[in-house]
């Protein structure tokens, strides 16, 4: 084992951050009703909650590719979208069966513009300000 690697770049350590939003996800799923903040409609909360959950998803899974994956930068940043909207799909399906749930086609484009949105400019706020 090549101990002079950074502890981030195992594999194992990138996955972790994408597993447990994955985790989050379908936990949030599974429940009958979700508490809503007061002065927030269901309709604004779902939104809000949608964006943002899929969007950490999104930066979760980009990290997760790993910067020595062989894959270009906005390889890895379409690869992540993807599968995070593709999360939002098998979300989604996963609704289906919950009681008191149902699916909404609303919510996996929300999943998608959260994803689009923390990929592709989380990185580059990132990079210029801290960097």
């Amino acid at each position: 084992m090549d101990y002079s690697r950074s502890k981030l770049d195992w594999p194992l350590v990138r996955i972790l951050p994408a597993a447990w939003a994955m985790a989050t996800i379908w936990w949030l799923s599974d429940r009958e009703r979700l508490p809503e903040p007061p002065g927030f409609t269901f309709e604004v909360w779902s939104v809000i909650g949608h964006f943002t959950i899929f969007g950490i998803l999104g930066l979760a899974i980009w990290f997760g590719l790993g910067m020595n994956s062989g894959l270009l930068n906005r390889e890895r940043q379409w690869y992540a979208i993807g599968i995070a909207t593709l999360y939002g799909v098998v979300d989604e399906i996963h609704q289906h069966f919950v009681p008191g749930r149902k699916p909404d086609v609303v919510d996996v484009i929300t999943d998608f513009l959260g994803a689009v949105v923390f990929v592709l400019l989380i990185p580059k706020v990132y990079e210029r300000w801290f960097d």
